[in-house]
């Protein structure tokens, strides 16, 4: 039996990332956190700890609960 447990897609992810480093390129992971869920927030200062971890830059946009899609999307737009 094989069991997946991630650890082959996180060495190439470190790899890639290590890569456009050398390139001059940092890589920047965006969360967008709407509203203010306690394990929401937990998550997503989780994923910025290994975002710089791995060398990258991280940016956490809070939205207030009452974002609509639209204003989400907007934002969405706006990264890419």
């Amino acid at each position: 039996m094989l069991i997946d447990d991630g650890s082959d897609k996180e060495e190439l992810f470190r790899r890639s990332v290590n890569q456009l480093i050398k390139k001059g390129i940092r890589p920047k992971l965006v969360s967008i956190l709407v509203g203010n869920d306690p394990a929401s927030i937990i998550y997503t200062r989780k994923k910025g700890e290994t975002a710089a971890a791995l060398g990258m830059s991280h940016e956490t946009i809070l939205l207030p609960a009452s974002a609509t899609p639209f204003e989400v999307q907007t934002i969405i737009n706006q990264l890419n």
